[in-house]
């Protein structure tokens, strides 16, 4: 797990409760949304959130290069390769999206 969460108290159980995880993102300030995927039914429910989110908003989730970049792990320039090398693959302007990114 990532740094802050691993500071909540753990349950009887020795584990961190998926609600301490849960508080973690909504503080990142980002936005979150929680779906609980027990079921087919709600994966399903759940992949078809992320798809409208993509398609119709512009919202990337979970790009591991934006989180490298964010986390100063990469810098602009490394960033602005990556999205070049994923632009003429990618679907819905990924490495374009990536590019943008880097500029701001």
């Amino acid at each position: 797990m990532c740094g802050e969460p691993t500071r909540s108290p753990l349950d009887g159980r020795g584990e961190l409760e998926i609600t301490d995880l849960n508080r973690h993102f909504v503080d990142l300030g980002r936005g979150s949304a929680w779906s609980d995927t027990g079921t087919h039914e709600s994966l399903m429910d759940a992949a078809l959130f992320v798809q409208v989110l993509a398609e119709r908003q512009g919202i990337r989730l979970a790009r591991i290069e934006e989180v490298s970049y964010r986390m100063g792990f990469i810098n602009a320039e490394q960033l602005t390769l990556l999205g070049k090398e994923f632009v003429a693959t990618s679907a819905l302007g990924y490495g374009r999206s990536l590019m943008d990114l880097a500029i701001t």
